[in-house]
């Protein structure tokens, strides 16, 4: 009995036991249980947070999208105003046009008749170098005509045609007194022993020959023409050109004249920048453009520039050339007619005064005067007029009988070959025109510019830059003349 009551006990207490183990295997669930919701609820606040922030991250995209919608009505606002302002200019415009038409229409033959009267007077008024003529009685006499052109303009404007008539009797009288002082100072220099010979010769009618053949035969064709024998030694100048300019003269076209007269040829560093001024980088374009296969060649201010005398120049006093222009005695002024930037053309004159001139010179040429380091800034007219001064000064320099001047009329760009990226040609090849008259010779050049059927472009270029008055002052500088003879050549 007491056995069995000690087995009943020992089994009650391994069902203690038992119960106490299953108690704490509850608590243990209980404590996971627990740490289960712990992590939810940090799982949930988590999401909470990320909530919020993408909360915020909307609202601020509400307020860029609200920002970007006020840009977009300010956008179209001033839209609306550019196109309203648009509106009112071209009105003005219209009205600026009506207006011109009016005035173009009345001061048409106004204008006509004072152009031709101061061409009469540039043909019979003496081209020597009178400084007083040159310095006060032209720009006197032109100013006041000009001033009856704006008279006339202004009084058309504000009352009427009927005012304009004193003006105009103003300026036909201004350019009589113009002619008649002209005719008066030729007279007397004509017994003046330098003026005299000097408008005799300016006056006189010069030579230009022509072929519109553009290939070595014809370029020997023209030169032969010429008469004139190159001696000692002859420099060749040329334009050797920008690299990316591709319109420069053909050292092919060149080779067999530059080598007949056993030429040098001769260029100077630029002044505007580009890889033509420096004299290393200078010789290397000339490599590569392949004229240093053609002849020897010479950058004349390598080892610095020469002072040439200005005589009777309204700008210049000196002209400033590459130091090795003493070197040569004979100059074939070997020209690419063509359009310029700032010159309106290039021909003769200009390869003469800015091809020759130094780094300082075509400073010097550019300023009027007034800068040998800086070519900008200068007056344009002034900068025109400073070209036909050092080209004299050149012709001057080496003796006007020891120079032979050629123009190749071809590539006729409105861009000068100093230009790397020069517009496309709009004009056929003309020829090849030389003559021992530099002014003739380009003004022979203009005049078939003026003649071609597609002279448009390149005749738009010279007259807004008022080309033509580097000619204008050549030929009153005694440089040369306005008056020429065309010989064809050709068979």
């Amino acid at each position: 009995m007491n056995a069995a009551v000690n087995v009943l006990n020992v089994a009650v207490n391994v069902f203690n036991v038992a119960v106490n183990v299953v108690n704490a295997a509850v608590n243990v669930l209980n404590v996971a249980v627990n740490i289960v919701n712990a992590a939810v609820n940090v799982f949930n606040v988590a999401v909470n947070v990320v909530n919020v922030a993408v909360n915020v991250v909307n609202a601020a995209v509400n307020v860029v999208n609200v920002a970007v919608n006020i840009f977009n009505v300010a956008v179209n606002v001033l839209n609306v105003a550019v196109k309203t302002f648009n509106v009112a200019v071209n009105v003005f415009n219209v009205a600026v046009k009506t207006f011109n038409v009016a005035v173009k229409t009345f001061l048409g033959v106004l204008e006509l008749v004072l152009v031709v009267l101061e061409g009469v007077a540039l043909g019979v008024s003496p081209v020597g170098r009178n400084k007083i003529r040159r310095a006060f009685l032209f720009p006197l006499l032109r100013w006041l005509a000009l001033g009856c052109r704006m008279g006339c303009v202004v009084l058309l404007w504000r009352h009427g045609m009927k005012k304009c008539g004193c003006f105009l009797a103003v300026g036909v009288l201004a350019v009589a007194v113009f002619v008649l002082a002209g005719c008066v100072r030729k007279a007397a220099a004509q017994g003046l022993p330098e003026g005299g010979a000097a408008a005799a010769l300016a006056e006189g009618t010069a030579r230009v020959f022509m072929t519109r053949d553009i290939s070595p035969a014809g370029l020997a064709a023209v030169f032969d023409a010429l008469g004139r024998v190159p001696s000692g030694k002859v420099a060749v100048k040329i334009s050797t050109g920008e690299p990316g300019n591709v319109h420069y003269l053909d050292p092919n076209l060149i080779k067999g004249l530059v080598r007949r007269v056993d030429g040098t040829i001769v260029e100077c560093n630029t002044a505007y920048g580009g890889k033509r001024a420096a004299t290393a980088m200078h010789y290397q374009v000339a490599k590569d453009h392949g004229f240093t296969a053609v002849a020897p060649v010479v950058i004349m201010d390598e080892a610095g520039d020469l002072s040439l005398p200005v005589t009777g120049g309204a700008h210049l006093t000196v002209d400033l050339v590459g130091g090795h222009f003493a070197d040569f005695t004979f100059h074939i002024v070997l020209s690419h007619f063509k359009g310029h930037a700032m010159g309106g053309f290039g021909g003769a004159l200009k390869n003469m005064s800015i091809g020759y001139g130094s780094r300082a010179g075509k400073a010097l040429i550019h300023s009027a005067g007034k800068s040998r380091s800086s070519m900008w800034g200068g007056d344009q007219n002034s900068f025109l007029e400073s070209m036909a001064e050092a080209a004299m000064a050149v012709a001057d320099a080496a003796g006007r009988e020891n120079f032979i001047y050629v123009n190749v009329m071809n590539h006729l760009s409105v861009d000068c070959d100093c230009n790397g990226n020069p517009a496309a040609p709009t004009m056929a090849d003309i020829g090849i025109l030389a003559s021992l008259d530099p002014v003739a010779l380009d003004k022979a050049c203009v005049d078939l510019v003026y003649a071609a059927p597609d002279r448009a472009d390149l005749v738009r270029r010279i007259e807004s830059r008022n080309g033509i008055l580097t000619l204008n002052h050549a030929a009153a500088l005694g440089l040369g003349s306005l008056r020429y003879e065309l010989v064809v050549v050709d068979g």
